[in-house]
């Protein structure tokens, strides 16, 4: 008889399975054969070992396949995250094939259940955040992952957890709260400026701050080595600078930071750079670093752009 309740002195978290049952492969539960939705086959490349122990080390190279099901719990939660994933299908982010994002999505439902949070995904940016926050900590916590890709060194095949998530230690439950506290935290925070990190705006168009949510501010800076003779300056030395990332997306994409990247970026703020005519152009415009002047409230504010703009548009440069 399984002893389901967790403050009894002879309580035991993962217990042996009984013929017929099979243990769930999210929450870990014993399930009777009545309650079992489906069977899914996981295979073990090998098991973790400990010690010395030479029946271990032998073990460890062993291939094998543990059967398991999803409790009606579990199922429910699948289905949950199916019609998540239909009704808000940009959440899913990088997530691209249907399977993926459902697991993606069913992970962080998991996880959030260890936190004994109700989790509301109404919206693609409220999938975007739980993913994000939370489907990387499923790892460890769902009952699969003792077993995949390479099994635990006391993790069973006959075995199951006495109640969902019986397996999963206090340290392991208190990662899954942080973990949502960060998500609640994510959904309330709203955008600020993130100035840049050294000098005080982004080297090539001046600009100081970015708006960017403050969890995604070490995104919104990179760090560039620059020769200020390459982009309108005069000093050969190289430098360590800060660029916004539209400035260091667009050098990836060139290759390299130069006075061709510049003329891009400039003509792109201008808006022209689609214009016909616009590969007649030749321009030189200097990054903001290498002047000495204030940071720009707007990116390329050092440089006329609407001059530039009204210059092309009547002929007097490209055409």
């Amino acid at each position: 008889m399984i002893q389901t309740n967790p403050y009894a002195e002879n309580f035991t978290p993962i217990v042996e399975l009984a013929d017929g049952w099979l243990a769930c492969r999210v929450c870990g539960v014993a399930t009777a054969p009545t309650v079992q939705h489906g069977q899914d086959t996981i295979t073990s490349w090998g098991r973790e070992y400990r010690g010395n122990s030479p029946t271990l080390q032998r073990q460890a190279a062993q291939e094998f396949e543990t059967t398991m099901t999803r409790c009606t719990t579990c199922e429910e939660r699948r289905e949950q995250a199916v019609a998540v994933n239909i009704e808000h299908p940009t959440g899913r982010g990088q997530y691209l094939a249907d399977a993926i994002a459902n697991t993606a999505v069913e992970r962080a439902l998991a996880v959030a259940a260890v936190a004994e949070t109700d989790l509301k995904l109404t919206s693609a940016r409220r999938v975007r955040l739980a993913i994000r926050h939370l489907t990387p900590e499923a790892l460890g916590l769902v009952w699969e992952s003792r077993f995949a890709p390479v099994a635990e060194a006391e993790a069973k095949e006959d075995s199951g957890a006495a109640l969902p998530w019986a397996h999963v230690p206090e340290e392991r439950r208190a990662e899954a709260r942080r973990a949502v506290a960060s998500y609640l935290r994510a959904l309330t925070e709203r955008p600020q400026p993130i100035t840049a990190p050294t000098g005080g705006g982004c080297y090539l168009c001046g600009v100081a701050s970015v708006e960017a949510l403050p969890s995604r501010a070490s995104r919104v800076w990179a760090e560039a080595r620059v020769s200020p003779s390459s982009l309108g300056g005069t000093s050969t030395a190289h430098l360590s600078v800060s660029v916004c990332r539209t400035c260091a997306d667009a050098a990836e994409a060139y290759g390299a930071y130069g006075q061709s990247m510049m003329a891009r970026l400039v003509l792109e703020a201008a808006g022209i750079s689609r214009k016909l005519g616009i590969e007649n152009v030749r321009l030189d415009p200097p990054a903001w670093g290498v002047l000495d002047i204030e940071p720009n409230p707007t990116p390329w504010a050092h440089i006329d752009l609407a001059d530039l703009r009204e210059k092309f548009e009547s002929g007097r440069i490209g055409r």
